[in-house]
Protein backbone atom coordinates (compact mmCIF):
# COMPACT_ATOMS: atom_id res chain seq x y z
CA UNK A 1 0.00 0.00 0.00
CA UNK A 2 1.42 3.25 -0.91
CA UNK A 3 1.74 5.31 2.48
CA UNK A 4 2.34 8.75 0.57
CA UNK A 5 5.48 10.56 1.61
CA UNK A 6 7.22 10.38 5.07
CA UNK A 7 7.19 13.43 7.04
CA UNK A 8 11.04 13.86 6.42
CA UNK A 9 10.15 13.94 2.61
CA UNK A 10 7.67 16.76 3.38
CA UNK A 11 10.65 18.64 4.96
CA UNK A 12 13.45 18.08 2.15
CA UNK A 13 10.52 18.88 -0.43
CA UNK A 14 9.54 22.46 1.96
CA UNK A 15 13.50 22.84 1.68
CA UNK A 16 13.85 22.87 -1.20
CA UNK A 17 11.05 25.27 -2.27
CA UNK A 18 12.37 27.69 -0.05
CA UNK A 19 15.65 27.01 -2.03
CA UNK A 20 14.08 27.37 -4.92
CA UNK A 21 12.29 30.84 -3.98
CA UNK A 22 15.59 32.10 -2.48
CA UNK A 23 17.08 31.37 -6.16
CA UNK A 24 14.28 32.88 -7.50
CA UNK A 25 14.81 35.99 -5.58
CA UNK A 26 18.59 36.52 -6.43
CA UNK A 27 17.79 35.79 -9.93
CA UNK A 28 14.57 38.27 -10.40
CA UNK A 29 16.82 41.15 -8.72
CA UNK A 30 19.41 40.52 -11.63
CA UNK A 31 16.28 40.27 -14.04
CA UNK A 32 14.32 42.77 -13.06
CA UNK A 33 17.38 45.39 -13.40
CA UNK A 34 18.77 43.79 -16.65
CA UNK A 35 15.24 43.99 -18.18
CA UNK A 36 15.91 47.73 -17.15
CA UNK A 37 19.14 47.79 -19.10
CA UNK A 38 17.61 46.22 -21.72
CA UNK A 39 14.65 48.19 -22.25
CA UNK A 40 17.37 51.24 -22.90
CA UNK A 41 19.41 49.68 -24.82
CA UNK A 42 16.44 48.90 -27.15
CA UNK A 43 15.20 52.83 -26.83
CA UNK A 44 19.05 53.91 -28.01
CA UNK A 45 18.88 51.92 -31.31
CA UNK A 46 15.67 52.30 -32.19
CA UNK A 47 16.06 56.27 -31.56
CA UNK A 48 20.15 56.31 -32.63
CA UNK A 49 20.31 53.80 -35.44
CA UNK A 50 18.46 53.46 -38.60
CA UNK A 51 15.56 51.42 -39.43
CA UNK A 52 17.96 49.17 -41.80
CA UNK A 53 20.73 49.30 -39.24
CA UNK A 54 18.39 48.30 -36.64
CA UNK A 55 16.93 45.61 -38.76
CA UNK A 56 20.92 44.79 -39.56
CA UNK A 57 21.67 44.50 -35.48
CA UNK A 58 17.93 42.28 -35.26
CA UNK A 59 19.63 40.03 -38.46
CA UNK A 60 22.90 39.28 -36.15
CA UNK A 61 21.42 38.96 -32.86
CA UNK A 62 18.77 36.25 -34.05
CA UNK A 63 21.63 34.42 -36.42
CA UNK A 64 24.05 34.44 -33.13
CA UNK A 65 21.40 33.22 -31.04
CA UNK A 66 20.32 30.34 -32.88
CA UNK A 67 23.83 29.36 -34.01
CA UNK A 68 25.01 29.58 -30.18
CA UNK A 69 22.40 27.04 -29.35
CA UNK A 70 23.55 25.06 -32.07
CA UNK A 71 27.73 25.30 -31.22
CA UNK A 72 26.29 24.87 -27.30
CA UNK A 73 24.83 21.46 -28.20
CA UNK A 74 23.23 21.23 -24.55
CA UNK A 75 26.68 20.88 -22.96
CA UNK A 76 26.50 23.77 -20.31
CA UNK A 77 22.92 21.92 -19.50
CA UNK A 78 25.54 18.88 -18.95
CA UNK A 79 27.89 20.64 -16.54
CA UNK A 80 24.44 21.73 -14.43
CA UNK A 81 23.37 17.92 -14.37
CA UNK A 82 26.46 16.48 -13.09
CA UNK A 83 27.70 19.12 -10.74
CA UNK A 84 25.66 18.68 -7.79
CA UNK A 85 26.31 21.65 -5.34
CA UNK A 86 29.51 21.52 -3.84
CA UNK A 87 30.26 19.17 -0.69
CA UNK A 88 28.33 16.26 -2.23
CA UNK A 89 29.69 12.95 -3.45
CA UNK A 90 31.68 11.57 -6.28
CA UNK A 91 33.31 14.91 -6.84
CA UNK A 92 35.57 13.34 -9.52
CA UNK A 93 32.76 13.63 -11.56
CA UNK A 94 31.62 16.79 -11.08
CA UNK A 95 34.36 18.53 -12.40
CA UNK A 96 35.69 15.74 -14.88
CA UNK A 97 31.88 16.06 -16.63
CA UNK A 98 32.69 19.40 -16.47
CA UNK A 99 35.96 19.70 -17.82
CA UNK A 100 34.99 17.38 -20.73
CA UNK A 101 31.76 19.51 -21.32
CA UNK A 102 34.11 22.64 -21.61
CA UNK A 103 36.86 20.88 -24.16
CA UNK A 104 34.21 19.73 -26.15
CA UNK A 105 32.47 23.39 -26.62
CA UNK A 106 35.53 24.67 -27.11
CA UNK A 107 35.76 22.20 -30.33
CA UNK A 108 32.61 23.04 -31.54
CA UNK A 109 32.45 27.05 -30.81
CA UNK A 110 35.75 27.10 -33.29
CA UNK A 111 33.62 24.98 -35.70
CA UNK A 112 30.65 27.28 -35.42
CA UNK A 113 32.59 30.12 -35.74
CA UNK A 114 34.46 28.90 -39.10
CA UNK A 115 30.98 28.58 -40.88
CA UNK A 116 29.55 31.44 -39.70
CA UNK A 117 32.33 33.47 -41.33
CA UNK A 118 31.79 31.24 -44.37
CA UNK A 119 28.16 31.69 -44.89
CA UNK A 120 28.63 35.70 -43.88
CA UNK A 121 28.00 37.20 -47.68
CA UNK A 122 25.31 34.65 -48.05
CA UNK A 123 23.29 35.87 -44.45
CA UNK A 124 23.87 39.22 -45.50
CA UNK A 125 22.42 38.59 -49.10
CA UNK A 126 19.21 37.02 -47.15
CA UNK A 127 18.46 39.10 -44.56
CA UNK A 128 19.77 42.64 -46.09
CA UNK A 129 19.20 42.11 -49.53
CA UNK A 130 23.15 42.90 -50.56
CA UNK A 131 26.28 40.79 -50.02
CA UNK A 132 28.18 44.02 -49.47
CA UNK A 133 27.11 44.02 -45.42
CA UNK A 134 28.74 40.59 -44.44
CA UNK A 135 31.14 42.71 -41.89
CA UNK A 136 27.88 42.43 -39.77
CA UNK A 137 28.11 38.77 -39.43
CA UNK A 138 31.93 38.14 -39.01
CA UNK A 139 31.53 40.51 -36.24
CA UNK A 140 28.38 37.53 -35.28
CA UNK A 141 31.31 35.35 -35.67
CA UNK A 142 33.32 36.86 -33.06
CA UNK A 143 30.23 36.84 -30.60
CA UNK A 144 29.37 33.68 -31.13
CA UNK A 145 32.52 32.27 -30.15
CA UNK A 146 32.59 33.69 -26.83
CA UNK A 147 28.73 33.11 -26.36
CA UNK A 148 29.70 29.83 -26.60
CA UNK A 149 32.55 29.67 -24.23
CA UNK A 150 30.76 31.01 -21.39
CA UNK A 151 27.67 28.32 -21.15
CA UNK A 152 29.78 25.88 -19.56
CA UNK A 153 31.66 28.11 -16.81
CA UNK A 154 27.89 29.40 -16.57
CA UNK A 155 26.59 25.84 -15.64
CA UNK A 156 29.01 25.48 -13.28
CA UNK A 157 27.79 27.78 -11.32
CA UNK A 158 24.11 27.63 -11.90
CA UNK A 159 24.95 23.57 -11.15
CA UNK A 160 26.35 24.27 -7.79
CA UNK A 161 23.65 26.74 -7.32
CA UNK A 162 25.53 29.68 -6.66
CA UNK A 163 22.51 31.76 -7.57
CA UNK A 164 23.67 35.10 -6.23
CA UNK A 165 27.44 35.00 -8.16
CA UNK A 166 25.50 33.81 -11.13
CA UNK A 167 23.01 36.91 -11.04
CA UNK A 168 25.68 39.36 -10.15
CA UNK A 169 28.12 38.38 -13.16
CA UNK A 170 25.44 38.50 -15.83
CA UNK A 171 24.45 41.86 -14.29
CA UNK A 172 27.51 43.50 -14.03
CA UNK A 173 28.69 42.73 -17.30
CA UNK A 174 25.52 43.65 -18.78
CA UNK A 175 25.67 46.90 -17.64
CA UNK A 176 28.77 47.96 -18.71
CA UNK A 177 28.23 46.26 -22.36
CA UNK A 178 24.94 48.17 -22.39
CA UNK A 179 26.87 51.58 -21.19
CA UNK A 180 29.24 51.03 -24.05
CA UNK A 181 26.62 50.58 -26.69
CA UNK A 182 24.28 53.52 -25.34
CA UNK A 183 27.29 55.91 -25.72
CA UNK A 184 28.48 54.97 -28.75
CA UNK A 185 25.48 54.80 -30.68
CA UNK A 186 24.31 58.08 -29.10
CA UNK A 187 27.39 59.95 -29.79
CA UNK A 188 28.15 58.19 -33.14
CA UNK A 189 25.19 56.45 -34.37
CA UNK A 190 27.40 53.36 -35.00
CA UNK A 191 25.75 49.84 -35.42
CA UNK A 192 29.85 48.64 -35.34
CA UNK A 193 29.69 49.96 -31.77
CA UNK A 194 26.11 48.28 -30.73
CA UNK A 195 27.44 45.06 -31.84
CA UNK A 196 30.81 45.07 -30.46
CA UNK A 197 28.83 45.70 -27.07
CA UNK A 198 27.41 41.87 -27.23
CA UNK A 199 31.21 40.83 -27.80
CA UNK A 200 32.30 42.81 -24.80
CA UNK A 201 29.48 41.61 -22.76
CA UNK A 202 30.29 38.08 -23.13
CA UNK A 203 34.24 38.95 -22.19
CA UNK A 204 33.26 40.26 -19.07
CA UNK A 205 30.68 36.85 -17.89
CA UNK A 206 33.95 35.42 -19.43
CA UNK A 207 36.60 37.06 -16.88
CA UNK A 208 34.02 36.95 -13.97
CA UNK A 209 33.78 33.40 -13.95
CA UNK A 210 36.53 31.60 -15.24
CA UNK A 211 38.34 32.42 -11.74
CA UNK A 212 35.88 30.58 -9.52
CA UNK A 213 36.19 27.72 -11.09
CA UNK A 214 39.55 27.65 -12.87
CA UNK A 215 41.20 25.44 -10.08
CA UNK A 216 39.02 22.34 -9.25
CA UNK A 217 39.07 22.25 -12.99
CA UNK A 218 42.62 22.16 -13.77
CA UNK A 219 42.68 19.23 -11.44
CA UNK A 220 39.92 16.97 -13.12
CA UNK A 221 40.50 14.38 -15.64
CA UNK A 222 37.95 14.73 -18.42
CA UNK A 223 39.28 11.11 -19.88
CA UNK A 224 36.22 8.91 -18.61
CA UNK A 225 33.54 11.41 -19.00
CA UNK A 226 33.29 12.38 -22.39
CA UNK A 227 31.01 9.32 -23.31
CA UNK A 228 28.77 10.20 -20.35
CA UNK A 229 28.49 14.17 -21.14
CA UNK A 230 27.63 13.35 -24.66
CA UNK A 231 24.80 10.68 -23.89
CA UNK A 232 23.27 13.26 -22.06
CA UNK A 233 23.89 16.40 -24.13
CA UNK A 234 22.64 14.73 -27.05
CA UNK A 235 19.31 14.54 -27.12
CA UNK A 236 19.16 17.68 -24.73
CA UNK A 237 21.64 19.41 -27.46
CA UNK A 238 19.09 18.17 -30.39
CA UNK A 239 16.19 19.33 -28.48
CA UNK A 240 17.34 23.16 -27.91
CA UNK A 241 18.15 23.08 -31.72
CA UNK A 242 14.63 22.60 -32.46
CA UNK A 243 13.29 24.48 -29.73
CA UNK A 244 15.34 27.76 -30.66
CA UNK A 245 14.12 27.37 -34.64
CA UNK A 246 10.61 27.28 -32.75
CA UNK A 247 11.42 30.10 -31.57
CA UNK A 248 13.20 31.86 -34.11
CA UNK A 249 11.61 30.84 -37.52
CA UNK A 250 8.75 33.79 -37.61
CA UNK A 251 11.51 36.22 -36.85
CA UNK A 252 14.16 34.25 -39.36
CA UNK A 253 11.09 34.11 -42.51
CA UNK A 254 9.83 37.92 -41.71
CA UNK A 255 13.98 38.43 -42.42
CA UNK A 256 14.00 36.78 -45.68
CA UNK A 257 10.38 37.46 -47.07
CA UNK A 258 10.18 41.41 -45.95
CA UNK A 259 12.72 44.43 -45.76
CA UNK A 260 15.45 44.84 -43.39
CA UNK A 261 12.96 48.17 -41.93
CA UNK A 262 10.19 45.22 -41.40
CA UNK A 263 12.36 43.00 -39.73
CA UNK A 264 13.50 46.17 -37.35
CA UNK A 265 9.60 46.52 -36.45
CA UNK A 266 9.27 43.10 -35.72
CA UNK A 267 12.02 42.21 -33.50
CA UNK A 268 12.03 45.16 -31.61
CA UNK A 269 8.17 44.62 -30.58
CA UNK A 270 10.07 40.75 -30.06
CA UNK A 271 12.25 42.12 -27.28
CA UNK A 272 9.32 44.25 -25.51
CA UNK A 273 7.38 41.23 -24.79
CA UNK A 274 10.91 39.60 -23.90
CA UNK A 275 11.88 41.86 -21.37
CA UNK A 276 8.62 39.79 -19.17
CA UNK A 277 10.48 37.01 -19.79
CA UNK A 278 13.39 38.08 -18.26
CA UNK A 279 11.48 39.50 -14.94
CA UNK A 280 9.28 36.53 -14.61
CA UNK A 281 10.29 33.47 -16.36
CA UNK A 282 14.02 33.38 -16.73
CA UNK A 283 14.76 33.48 -12.72
CA UNK A 284 11.79 30.65 -12.54
CA UNK A 285 13.47 28.27 -15.11
CA UNK A 286 17.14 28.75 -14.38
CA UNK A 287 16.15 27.66 -10.72
CA UNK A 288 14.14 25.19 -11.48
CA UNK A 289 16.45 23.52 -13.87
CA UNK A 290 19.32 23.26 -11.27
CA UNK A 291 17.25 22.46 -8.28
CA UNK A 292 14.79 19.86 -10.76
CA UNK A 293 18.32 17.97 -12.01
CA UNK A 294 19.47 17.84 -8.35
CA UNK A 295 16.63 16.45 -7.03
CA UNK A 296 15.28 14.27 -10.44
CA UNK A 297 15.08 10.54 -8.07
CA UNK A 298 12.76 12.17 -5.85
CA UNK A 299 9.51 12.64 -7.39
CA UNK A 300 8.03 14.77 -4.28
CA UNK A 301 10.64 17.52 -4.46
CA UNK A 302 9.94 18.08 -8.21
CA UNK A 303 6.19 18.04 -7.66
CA UNK A 304 6.78 20.96 -5.40
CA UNK A 305 9.03 22.92 -7.60
CA UNK A 306 6.69 22.52 -10.31
CA UNK A 307 3.27 23.33 -8.13
CA UNK A 308 5.44 26.33 -7.17
CA UNK A 309 6.82 27.57 -10.69
CA UNK A 310 3.51 27.27 -12.41
CA UNK A 311 1.73 29.11 -9.42
CA UNK A 312 4.03 31.72 -9.83
CA UNK A 313 3.22 32.78 -13.48
CA UNK A 314 -0.08 33.05 -12.44
CA UNK A 315 0.00 35.07 -10.17
CA UNK A 316 3.36 36.97 -11.76
CA UNK A 317 3.76 36.88 -15.84
CA UNK A 318 -0.02 36.44 -15.77
CA UNK A 319 -0.89 39.76 -14.97
CA UNK A 320 1.74 41.26 -15.99
CA UNK A 321 1.43 40.61 -19.45
CA UNK A 322 -2.04 41.81 -19.86
CA UNK A 323 -1.51 45.04 -17.57
CA UNK A 324 1.87 45.41 -20.34
CA UNK A 325 -0.65 44.43 -23.33
CA UNK A 326 -3.30 47.46 -22.21
CA UNK A 327 -0.05 49.72 -22.54
CA UNK A 328 0.96 48.81 -25.83
CA UNK A 329 0.88 52.52 -27.41
CA UNK A 330 2.76 54.10 -24.68
CA UNK A 331 5.94 51.57 -24.62
CA UNK A 332 6.31 51.38 -28.09
CA UNK A 333 5.89 55.83 -28.22
CA UNK A 334 8.18 55.62 -25.23
CA UNK A 335 11.22 53.71 -27.08
CA UNK A 336 10.94 54.73 -30.38
CA UNK A 337 9.43 58.51 -30.84
CA UNK A 338 6.56 57.65 -32.31
CA UNK A 339 7.10 56.69 -35.84
CA UNK A 340 7.05 54.28 -38.11
CA UNK A 341 7.85 51.49 -35.24
CA UNK A 342 3.87 52.36 -33.87
CA UNK A 343 3.02 49.35 -36.70
CA UNK A 344 4.16 47.31 -34.11
CA UNK A 345 1.53 47.76 -31.72
CA UNK A 346 -1.44 45.33 -32.71
CA UNK A 347 1.38 42.37 -33.18
CA UNK A 348 2.63 43.25 -29.29
CA UNK A 349 -1.21 43.39 -27.92
CA UNK A 350 -1.66 39.91 -29.42
CA UNK A 351 1.98 38.33 -28.13
CA UNK A 352 1.41 39.72 -24.82
CA UNK A 353 -2.57 37.71 -24.21
CA UNK A 354 -1.28 35.03 -24.99
CA UNK A 355 2.23 35.31 -23.11
CA UNK A 356 1.63 33.05 -20.17
CA UNK A 357 1.12 30.14 -22.43
CA UNK A 358 5.20 30.55 -23.14
CA UNK A 359 5.77 30.96 -19.79
CA UNK A 360 4.20 27.86 -19.12
CA UNK A 361 5.66 25.87 -21.37
CA UNK A 362 9.24 27.44 -20.48
CA UNK A 363 8.72 26.06 -17.22
CA UNK A 364 7.64 22.65 -18.01
CA UNK A 365 10.63 22.46 -20.34
CA UNK A 366 13.01 22.66 -17.45
CA UNK A 367 11.40 20.26 -15.43
CA UNK A 368 11.34 17.41 -18.47
CA UNK A 369 14.91 18.65 -18.77
CA UNK A 370 15.72 18.30 -15.35
CA UNK A 371 14.50 15.12 -14.74
CA UNK A 372 16.20 13.52 -18.08
CA UNK A 373 13.25 13.58 -20.18
CA UNK A 374 15.13 14.87 -23.04
CA UNK A 375 12.77 12.59 -25.68
CA UNK A 376 9.77 14.76 -24.68
CA UNK A 377 11.58 17.95 -24.91
CA UNK A 378 12.69 17.21 -28.51
CA UNK A 379 8.74 16.05 -29.34
CA UNK A 380 7.61 19.76 -28.33
CA UNK A 381 10.30 21.55 -29.83
CA UNK A 382 10.03 19.41 -33.21
CA UNK A 383 6.16 19.95 -33.17
CA UNK A 384 6.41 23.69 -32.14
CA UNK A 385 9.55 23.93 -34.66
CA UNK A 386 7.51 22.53 -37.57
CA UNK A 387 4.77 24.33 -37.01
CA UNK A 388 6.22 27.85 -36.58
CA UNK A 389 8.25 27.50 -40.24
CA UNK A 390 5.37 26.02 -41.79
CA UNK A 391 2.82 28.67 -40.29
CA UNK A 392 5.38 31.76 -40.76
CA UNK A 393 6.33 30.69 -44.99
CA UNK A 394 2.45 30.56 -45.22
CA UNK A 395 1.28 33.61 -43.30
CA UNK A 396 3.90 36.02 -43.85
CA UNK A 397 4.08 36.48 -48.19
CA UNK A 398 -0.04 37.45 -47.61
CA UNK A 399 -0.46 39.12 -44.46
CA UNK A 400 2.92 40.44 -43.54
CA UNK A 401 4.22 40.57 -39.89
CA UNK A 402 0.81 40.09 -38.77
CA UNK A 403 1.39 36.49 -39.92
CA UNK A 404 4.18 36.50 -38.39
CA UNK A 405 2.58 37.26 -34.69
CA UNK A 406 -0.03 34.88 -36.27
CA UNK A 407 2.06 31.77 -36.05
CA UNK A 408 4.29 33.03 -33.07
CA UNK A 409 0.72 32.67 -30.86
CA UNK A 410 -0.62 29.50 -32.34
CA UNK A 411 2.94 27.51 -31.64
CA UNK A 412 2.96 29.24 -28.03
CA UNK A 413 -0.45 27.60 -27.18
CA UNK A 414 0.09 24.14 -29.07
CA UNK A 415 3.38 24.12 -27.61
CA UNK A 416 1.91 24.79 -24.40
CA UNK A 417 -0.79 22.55 -24.38
CA UNK A 418 1.86 19.54 -25.69
CA UNK A 419 4.89 20.24 -22.22
CA UNK A 420 1.74 20.22 -19.89
CA UNK A 421 0.79 16.98 -21.05
CA UNK A 422 4.15 15.69 -20.65
CA UNK A 423 4.94 16.99 -16.82
CA UNK A 424 0.65 15.84 -15.81
CA UNK A 425 3.08 13.00 -13.62
CA UNK A 426 4.63 16.05 -11.73
CA UNK A 427 2.13 18.20 -10.96
CA UNK A 428 0.12 17.37 -7.71
CA UNK A 429 -3.02 15.97 -7.16
CA UNK A 430 -5.42 17.06 -7.63
CA UNK A 431 -5.22 20.22 -9.49
CA UNK A 432 -6.75 23.26 -8.07
CA UNK A 433 -8.43 24.63 -10.83
CA UNK A 434 -9.99 26.83 -9.21
CA UNK A 435 -6.90 28.90 -8.61
CA UNK A 436 -6.46 28.98 -12.07
CA UNK A 437 -9.22 31.05 -12.92
CA UNK A 438 -9.34 33.15 -9.84
CA UNK A 439 -5.96 34.01 -10.85
CA UNK A 440 -7.13 34.79 -14.49
CA UNK A 441 -9.93 36.69 -13.38
CA UNK A 442 -7.68 38.47 -11.11
CA UNK A 443 -5.48 39.47 -14.43
CA UNK A 444 -7.95 40.24 -17.01
CA UNK A 445 -10.17 43.02 -14.88
CA UNK A 446 -6.97 45.14 -14.02
CA UNK A 447 -6.00 44.78 -17.68
CA UNK A 448 -9.54 46.03 -18.79
CA UNK A 449 -9.75 48.42 -16.36
CA UNK A 450 -6.55 50.26 -17.52
CA UNK A 451 -6.72 49.14 -21.49
CA UNK A 452 -10.08 51.42 -21.56
CA UNK A 453 -9.05 54.88 -20.47
CA UNK A 454 -5.60 53.93 -22.73
CA UNK A 455 -7.93 53.84 -25.76
CA UNK A 456 -10.41 56.54 -24.97
CA UNK A 457 -8.87 58.91 -23.16
CA UNK A 458 -5.43 58.96 -23.37
CA UNK A 459 -2.10 56.92 -24.64
CA UNK A 460 0.24 59.58 -23.78
CA UNK A 461 3.81 58.06 -22.50
CA UNK A 462 3.19 60.10 -19.21
CA UNK A 463 0.01 57.48 -18.38
CA UNK A 464 2.64 54.66 -17.83
CA UNK A 465 2.60 55.68 -13.98
CA UNK A 466 -0.52 56.36 -13.00
CA UNK A 467 -2.26 53.57 -15.24
CA UNK A 468 0.61 51.45 -13.98
CA UNK A 469 -0.24 52.30 -10.00
CA UNK A 470 -4.44 51.86 -11.21
CA UNK A 471 -3.23 48.62 -12.85
CA UNK A 472 -1.42 47.20 -10.02
CA UNK A 473 -4.15 48.43 -6.92
CA UNK A 474 -7.02 46.90 -9.17
CA UNK A 475 -4.91 43.27 -8.76
CA UNK A 476 -4.26 43.75 -5.54
CA UNK A 477 -7.90 43.99 -4.38
CA UNK A 478 -9.00 41.42 -6.93
CA UNK A 479 -5.86 39.28 -5.56
CA UNK A 480 -7.42 39.47 -1.79
CA UNK A 481 -10.94 39.51 -2.42
CA UNK A 482 -10.83 36.15 -4.15
CA UNK A 483 -8.26 34.47 -2.21
CA UNK A 484 -5.55 34.30 -4.71
CA UNK A 485 -2.58 34.15 -2.49
CA UNK A 486 -2.59 31.42 0.23
CA UNK A 487 -0.53 31.31 3.12
CA UNK A 488 2.14 28.79 1.69
CA UNK A 489 2.40 31.04 -0.95
CA UNK A 490 2.77 33.88 1.80
CA UNK A 491 5.85 32.04 2.99
CA UNK A 492 7.42 31.37 0.19
CA UNK A 493 7.07 34.69 -1.38
CA UNK A 494 8.74 36.58 1.74
CA UNK A 495 11.65 34.66 0.78
CA UNK A 496 11.69 36.49 -2.05
CA UNK A 497 10.76 40.18 -1.14
CA UNK A 498 13.32 42.23 0.21
CA UNK A 499 12.59 43.41 3.64
CA UNK A 500 10.73 46.38 2.91
CA UNK A 501 8.51 45.37 0.69
CA UNK A 502 7.29 42.15 3.23
CA UNK A 503 4.07 44.49 3.93
CA UNK A 504 2.85 43.97 0.51
CA UNK A 505 2.04 40.43 1.57
CA UNK A 506 -0.20 41.91 4.01
CA UNK A 507 -2.04 43.35 1.23
CA UNK A 508 -2.31 39.86 -0.74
Amino acid sequence: MNEGPTPSQNDRSADRGRHIVRGIGSLTAQSALSAVLGLILLIALVRFLSKNDYGAYSAVSVTVGIASVVTGFGLGAAVVKFLPPAGGDKVGLQWGAAKASLYLTLVLATAGTFVLVAVAPYLSDYFLKTPSNAWVFYLGAAILFMTTVDNPFLGALQGMRKYGSFAKVLLGSRAAAVGMAVVGVALYHSLAIALAALAVYSALVLAAIVPPVWRPLTGADPGPYYGRVMSYALPLGVASIVSVIASNADIVVVGGYLNPGSLAVYYATIQVSSILSSLFVTPLVTTLFAETSFSSEREPEVKRGTSLALRFVSFTLLPASLLVAAMARQLFVLFSGGGSYTEGIPYLELILVFYAFAGIQNISISVLQGVGRTRQVLAVGAVTAIGEVVLSASLVPGLGLAGAAYSRVAMMVVGCIISIHYIMRYIPRPVDFGFYVRALLASVIPATAVYVPSVLISSRVLTLVPYTLLGLGIFIVCARGLKLVSAEDKTYLSHLLPGKLQRVLELL
